[in-house]
């Protein structure tokens, strides 16, 4: 039987089963799926890399993004905050990771249930198969360690050899937010280069029979299929990512001996050449950089692989050493093609057309066979640009959706928020200027949902947050949240002025103030077991952080198409205004939070006229418009006394 998609695309806007227009609000579930539950595989446990490669106990994720036993209580608190979408993170590794093929029924029945619980409080779902730098061997979360062993690697070498920048590796000497770097070193930059591009440059890489490319796409999209077939009866899900976050690798890389974008504020950095020496067993030097406002400077040297680990089992080698990338001539290492990865038949490539895209359209193709209901959610690579649709017929590709990212990167970065500094998305030059820190953020939200719709498809911020630990944890400390707020209230600013759906990233059931997100010393989750209740007199909101920042009112769905949305925080005024549409029955919802309107609210509307329901309970209004035109409602603090 057919199912009835949830949401469906209409141009630039996603339209929902009554066909409002709807603008959904929620966040990412989040960093604790990104290891293991059982046993527990935080980054910051030395020994967790250990869990899930071949011989080692089994492991499970059934349990993240928290368990089933806690999602009453966890679906309410988003319900409350006016939270209507969950972008459900889940990794290739949590569906696959004791074989090719073999899938972990016990993970796929639990998401069923999750989910299921999630539809009981309002709840739609989209699933995020993510990733970051490839895999937990690579510095990050995502594949199975299989995809790695297949070639001959050990990946709990990659960390000791050079081949990863790994938290289990290097502990607390790990520099702040470098794992980002990952996505140059060997390890993840192989592993993407082959299964975004291992037909071109390693057609002589076979795995059990196919080529690499195959193997590793084919195990990922029937994965995935696999996810979708144990989900199809919910009528809660919106649809599938693609991919979170792709990565080129290698593909594009001019000269073996060059580096990449460096996207990290200090630390060290082999290039793809010493990279490949270095995981064959051989000792490099590489430099050490710093990067400021003047760009990056290289000082110094650290030596990589000083014990002189090879990552390869008996038999195996580097598969660019295979393909004649570089070769042992009178036992030093050379390069014998520099140029190898940047053009194919004397023609330059690029990652985004020729790659990315080919992958994306298939991925979606494949997912849609049996559930042409589902929504594709599309991601370009961070800080390199999006994959354009426009010249893309959109009847072979319907209900795609770009779910860009958006962090402001100096932030992120120095867990420094800087109400006068930001960097500028397209150049990543530095906007120094009054206020700089809060306009900056919506202009640029604003500008990356135009450059999407002018291809005249949805978007949908899919990640974008702030860290908590700000100023080394200081505020984090006397659980001062002030700063996180102000920064959050002006990204949402953005978000009301594009008018675009959003996924706060992130809602992680195991923060705590000692190891934050348990993630690469990351710590941006807006709820925290040590949190305690930030509003005294709202019980139901424990845990979370920075409330106001994120917790805002907005227009649920809409009898028609929006024009203008704006939230006045100093004043407490919320304006909106759209164009109404008779064929419509179902009312235009607003979202009005208590912890913003305490002691109730007033509305002033112009337009048709129109019946106003009013649901303090649920926290919103309902409003049924009458014939065509413009309408629009103000909302503000109801006057006490």
């Amino acid at each position: 039987m057919k199912k009835e998609p949830f949401f469906t695309t209409s141009g630039i806007w996603l339209k929902d089963r009554d066909g409002r227009t709807v603008m959904p609000r929620g966040c990412n579930l989040g960093a604790g799926g990104k290891v293991p539950v059982i046993p527990r595989g935080e980054t910051w446990i030395k020994e967790s890399l250990s869990l899930g490669v071949s011989g080692s106990e089994n492991i499970s994720f059934a349990g993240t993004p928290f368990p089933l036993e806690e999602c009453s209580f966890h679906f309410k608190q988003l319900k409350k905050i006016g939270f209507t979408s969950v972008r459900l993170g889940i990794t290739w590794e949590a569906v696959e990771h004791q074989g090719p093929g073999i899938y972990d029924e016990e993970y796929l029945a639990y998401l069923h249930d999750l989910i299921e619980k999630g539809g009981e409080y309002g709840i739609s779902f989209f699933i995020d198969p993510h990733q970051d730098v490839w895999s937990r061997w690579t510095g990050g979360d995502g594949a199975p360690a299989w995809t790695m062993e297949e070639l001959g690697i050990i990946p709990e070498r990659l960390g000791p050899a050079g081949g990863a920048l790994t938290h289990q590796f290097l502990g607390k000497s790990m520099e702040q937010m470098s794992w980002p770097l990952n996505n140059l070193y060997y390890g993840a930059a192989t592993m993407f280069t082959l299964f975004f591009a291992g037909n071109v440059f390693a057609p002589e890489i076979y795995i059990q029979g196919e080529p690499v490319q195959e193997f590793l796409q084919g195990h990922y999209i029937e994965a995935m299929k696999h996810t979708a077939r144990r989900l199809k009866d919910l009528d809660n899900i919106i649809g599938f990512g693609s991919m979170n976050e792709p990565s080129a690798g290698f593909i594009g890389q001019t000269s073996l001996a060059s580096y990449g974008r460096i996207s990290a504020l200090k630390g060290y950095l082999p290039t793809p050449f010493e990279g490949m020496q270095a995981v064959s067993g051989y000792s490099v030097k590489v430099k050490k950089f710093t990067q400021g406002i003047g760009g990056v400077k290289f000082r110094g040297l650290k030596e990589l692989n000083p014990e002189k680990i090879s990552i390869f089992r008996d038999g195996f080698e580097c598969p660019w050493k295979k393909s004649g990338v570089w070769e042992i001539r009178e036992n030093e290492p050379v390069i014998r093609r520099d140029d190898y990865f940047s053009q194919v038949n004397g023609k330059p490539v690029d990652f985004k057309t020729d790659f990315l895209k080919p992958f994306q359209e298939r991925f979606a193709i494949e997912i849609r066979k049996k559930h042409p209901q589902y929504l594709v959610f599309v991601e370009g690579v961070p800080s390199q640009g999006r994959v354009s649709w426009k010249d893309c017929n959109k009847e072979d590709f319907p209900g795609i959706v770009d779910a860009f990212h958006w962090y402001d990167s100096l932030t992120l970065i120095t867990k420094n928020w800087h109400k006068n500094i930001s960097v500028d998305w397209k150049t990543n030059g530095i906007r120094f200027y009054p206020s700089a820190g809060l306009k900056e953020p919506a202009k640029q939200i604003q500008e990356l949902a135009e450059e999407i719709h002018r291809e005249n498809i949805p978007c949908w911020l899919g990640e974008f947050g702030v860290p908590f630990d700000l100023k080394n944890g200081k505020y984090l400390k006397k659980k001062d949240f002030r700063a996180n707020e102000e920064a959050l209230g002006a990204y949402y600013d953005g978000i009301d002025r594009a008018m675009i759906p959003c996924s706060i990233w992130n809602y992680n059931f195991y923060n705590t103030d000692e190891n934050g997100d348990g993630w690469n010393g990351e710590n941006l989750s807006i709820f925290c077991k040590d949190a305690g209740s930030q509003v005294p007199e709202q019980e139901d909101l424990k845990g979370l952080r920075a409330v106001k920042g994120y917790c805002r009112p907005y227009p649920l769905a809409v009898a028609g198409t929006p024009l203008f949305c704006e939230f006045n925080r100093k004043k407490t005024v919320f304006l909106f205004k759209w164009e109404t549409d008779p064929q419509i029955s179902a009312p235009t919802e607003i979202f009005i939070p208590e912890i913003w309107f305490p002691g109730g609210w007033e509305i002033e509307f112009e337009g048709e006229c129109a019946e106003i329901e009013e649901y303090p309970e649920d926290q919103k209004i309902l409003i049924y418009t009458k014939g065509e035109g413009t309408a629009s409602v103000r909302i503000f603090q109801k006057k006490q006394g």
